[in-house]
């Protein structure tokens, strides 16, 4: 049903409580209102803004090209450049990796950070003896869950107090007609990883060497020098952009 956006007639008291089933419906309408009112806001401030950059859109294209392709196109002619040209581009750097063009920005190169990673796609799988034979550890795991069971005294847990079942909990019971069995390995997920905080702390610290990874299946893989092209120091001043829109 269609309605104006003039706020409801009924009101509550000054606190805004509920106190009687009258007002559970002046409650109910004044949160409808507020939220037709929120939803028909939005809708115009979001019809406005597409106004406006309808308005500007000429702001953003030189010729034939968008900002936005325009700035795919140069990021990567830049980016191939100074790939191609490293070495002389931070020859005067004292051995800095940032190379400044003053008034319009820098190019930088930064060295990123180490990451374990797996040899082949189930690297748990091949683990070697020396360190822990998990292909068996899982084994004797599953063979292990896959063969308990817990009894539940589906009646008593729907009917007796908390305290009486934590009680009843610590004597030995035996099951009966209104016991119920549900296998362990249902209820408990046991998942097999590697451990990578404790891998990266114990390489960091050279406890483990690349022969000792090699033999988990795993191996220290350094990425690339990170290239950052940073523009910046440009202040549109000169006309307004109302003008430059017209």
């Amino acid at each position: 049903m269609s309605k104006s956006l003039n706020p409801p007639q009924s009101k509550l008291d000054s606190e805004w409580n509920v106190n009687a089933d009258d007002q559970v419906q002046t409650a109910l309408e004044w949160l409808a209102w507020m939220d037709a009112t929120e939803d028909h806001v939005n809708a115009t401030i979001a019809a406005e803004v597409q106004q406006i950059k309808d308005r500007y859109k000429s702001m953003f294209e030189i010729g034939e090209k968008t900002f936005a392709d325009l700035r795919t196109h140069l990021t990567e002619q830049i980016t191939a450049y100074c790939k191609a040209n490293r070495k002389n581009l931070l020859k005067d750097q004292d051995g800095k990796k940032t190379r400044p063009f003053p008034g319009v920005g820098s190019v930088s190169w930064a060295n990123q950070k180490s990451q374990i990673q797996a040899i082949g796609k189930s690297p748990l799988s091949y683990c070697l003896k020396a360190f822990v034979n998990l292909i068996a550890l899982n084994q004797a795991l599953d063979d292990w869950m896959s063969n308990q069971k817990i009894w539940l005294d589906f009646e008593g847990m729907l009917h007796r107090s908390p305290s009486h079942r934590l009680a009843k909990d610590q004597e030995e019971i035996e099951p009966d007609e209104s016991f119920g069995v549900i296998e362990l390995s249902h209820l408990i997920s046991l998942k097999r990883e590697y451990n990578k905080n404790d891998i990266n702390e114990s390489v960091e610290k050279q406890r483990l060497t690349p022969d000792q990874l090699k033999q988990l299946r795993l191996k220290v893989h350094t990425p690339p020098e990170k290239f950052t092209i940073k523009p910046q120091g440009w202040n549109v001043h000169s006309e307004s952009t109302e003008e430059k829109a017209a």
